[in-house]
């Protein structure tokens, strides 16, 4: 047994948040109560576990006492270096000022943990008897006793030297993201064909109606600003039916530090290219200026300002209407996919 409950059976992710939030509003000696238990349930985040341990999987395990003994092949909860918390193997052992430190590494990844573990870093470790993993888990459903988090670290040394452009801090969510957006962990490069000036695209085979946009660093004080009109500007469009009926704005379906997963539209073109050979394009083009004209005279709102300008791009002397705006013929609609 690998001392796990899977998060779709016996917890459940409303269940583990309830479990955590009532932990967080007992009182200091409640508190306390729990800490000194050896026993804890740990919640694993990511992915460099996988095959032991799944994203999501809550796992029982022992603290650290004195008498405690680690070898290789046992799977321990630590705090790195950067004070995040760790569940890894341990694969070896090093001395360091003549004291035992453990070498550990995530099942997944392709290298070892860059630094070795001392024993005071040592949270605790996973227990394999089935019958102990039960009762701990048992335990912490009945709130008796501490459930933490930790994180399956993906190693992430060996990038490609193309993600220079993005901010390094945030590597590690968005290649987590990126592996299971792609279903390996080797293909890790954007697409050279399509992007953007504010980042860069990451298509998928898994999903051909989705791409993942992430944001260069030095864009990235847009990010928020350019997501946050975007899902504005869907709804102004969602809430007027001429609009609607002539216009898509892309959904955005999960987001991290900087980068959004959206929708795709594989065969679209842009606006500005299609109005030239097509009559649909041309007149739904047409028919979207003029109620957004109209718009604009009776209302102040700045999204819809902005959104207009888009269209209408004569006061920034550039060529009407932006790249962001794009035709799908399938559909005989207009198709935002960006507002910055």
């Amino acid at each position: 047994m690998n001392g796990k409950v899977n998060s779709e059976s016996d917890f459940n992710e409303n269940l583990v948040k309830k479990l955590k939030e009532n932990q967080e509003s007992l009182s200091f000696i409640q508190k306390f109560k729990l800490y000194i238990k050896r026993s804890i349930a740990v919640i694993v985040h990511g992915f460099s576990m996988s095959g032991v341990y799944e994203d999501g999987d809550v796992v029982g395990a022992k603290k650290v006492t004195r008498f405690s003994r680690y070898k290789k092949g046992d799977i321990i909860v630590f705090t790195n270096k950067k004070g995040e918390r760790v569940i890894h193997m341990i694969v070896d052992f090093t001395y360091e000022n003549g004291k035992k430190e453990y070498i550990t590494w995530g099942v997944n990844n392709q290298e070892l943990d860059n630094d070795p573990v001392p024993r005071d870093k040592i949270v605790g470790k996973a227990v394999y008897s089935a019958k102990e993993q039960y009762k701990i888990l048992s335990q912490a459903k009945q709130g008796k006793i501490l459930i933490i988090d930790a994180h399956g670290m993906v190693n992430v040394k060996n990038l490609p030297n193309s993600w220079n452009v993005f901010k390094s801090e945030n590597n590690q969510e968005f290649y987590e993201k990126l592996i299971d957006f792609r279903g390996n962990d080797y293909d890790l490069d954007y697409d050279k064909k399509i992007g953007g000036g504010e980042g860069k695209i990451f298509t998928s085979d898994k999903y051909d109606d989705r791409i993942l946009k992430r944001w260069f660093s030095s864009e990235l004080s847009k990010f928020g600003d350019s997501v946050g009109l975007l899902e504005s500007v869907g709804d102004i469009i969602e809430n007027d039916p001429e609009l609607n009926q002539y216009i898509e704005v892309v959904k955005i379906y999960d987001e991290g530090n900087d980068w959004i997963e959206r929708d795709f539209y594989k065969k679209s073109i842009e606006l500005k290219k299609a109005i030239l050979n097509s009559d649909k394009a041309e007149t739904a083009y047409k028919k979207v200026m003029k109620r957004l004209q109209q718009l604009c005279l009776s209302s102040k709102n700045p999204d819809l300002h902005t959104l207009y300008e888009r269209f209408d791009r004569t006061k920034f002397n550039r060529p009407n209407p932006s790249a962001n705006l794009h035709w799908e013929d399938n559909l005989n609609k207009i198709i935002i996919i960006d507002m910055m």
